[in-house]
């Protein structure tokens, strides 16, 4: 199974200071406006270096959203890391023999050729959520 690290979420109280604070601190830049996700209810930000992604800001537009929820009980943290899988379907599957719990997909539901990613329930790896993204195949 081939796995790479493709960028970490961290939930923060106020977007602004947020990125201030990362840019000065560690010289990256923003790399996109920021967006809004009305579906899962947060302000999303990308800060980078040499035009990579690295950092994904996220700050709770909706008190009910699951970020809300993160930064109330755990404070302002890492809230997600992101992984690319060689093959989705069967990293599903590995992670399902080894106990884990996957949630974007039905419990039984393998994922289709068109499902991008699909996520790690935190309940089932040590309390971290994880985003398993299926890596996209460039040709030479």
């Amino acid at each position: 199974m081939n796995t790479e690290f493709s960028y970490f979420s961290i939930a923060v109280k106020n977007l602004n200071e947020a990125t201030d604070l990362y840019t000065k601190m560690l010289g990256l830049e923003v790399m996109e406006q920021p967006e809004k996700s009305t579906e899962f209810g947060f302000l999303a930000s990308r800060l980078g270096a040499n035009g990579t992604g690295f950092l994904e800001l996220l700050e709770p537009i909706n008190e009910n959203s699951a970020v809300s929820r993160f930064i109330e009980t755990r404070g302002e943290g890492v809230y997600m890391i992101s992984l690319e899988v060689e093959n989705l379907r069967e990293t599903v599957k590995q992670v399902r023999l080894s106990g884990g719990r996957i949630t974007g997909i039905g419990e039984t539901e393998e994922p289709s050729a068109d499902t991008p990613s699909v996520w790690v329930h935190p309940m089932s790896s040590k309390g971290v959520f994880i985003e398993l993204r299926q890596a996209v195949v460039t040709s030479s």
